[in-house]
């Protein structure tokens, strides 16, 4: 592997990190933030911001290295077939955090409608989210 790439692999490593944060900190902020006392939910609430900031940061670092390292490799053209179905996880999953953002902003204002679906949009995300890791693995193991 090259400098570039091994960089590359860095930083879309790093960017997976920062999305998992997000992914696993943000449910379990919202769970305290259903159960707490009406006084202390604007303190959770604003730890939601950063750990979001963190998240796309860390979504943008791997689209562009993903991207990066499927055109350097090659991958578009002879890509194996669960390299395509990642790629679908990962549509799913981005979905997933646009529908989980917008629906949290809701939750945060206090629509109960929106807080109740909360968990299973956030499993459903992590669940996105680890089936991109896993099918990552398949395809370029």
């Amino acid at each position: 592997m090259s400098l570039a790439n091994d960089l590359a692999l860095t930083v879309h490593i790093l960017g997976l990190f920062m999305g998992g944060a997000s992914a696993f900190g943000l449910p379990v902020i919202g769970a305290l933030a259903a159960k707490a006392e009406l006084e202390h939910k604007p303190v959770l609430g604003r730890a939601v911001k950063p750990l979001k900031m963190i998240g796309h940061i860390g979504l943008g670092l791997i689209l562009v290295t993903g991207i990066l390292m499927a055109t350097a490799g090659g991958v578009w053209s002879s890509g194996p077939f669960i390299f395509w179905i990642k790629l679908v996880a990962v549509g799913a999953l981005i979905a997933g955090i646009v529908v989980a953002g917008k629906t949290g902003a809701l939750a945060m204002a206090g629509d109960a409608e929106a807080a109740a679906k909360m968990p299973k949009l956030s499993m459903f995300n992590i669940g996105m989210g680890v089936l991109v890791v896993l099918f990552a693995v398949l395809a370029f193991n």
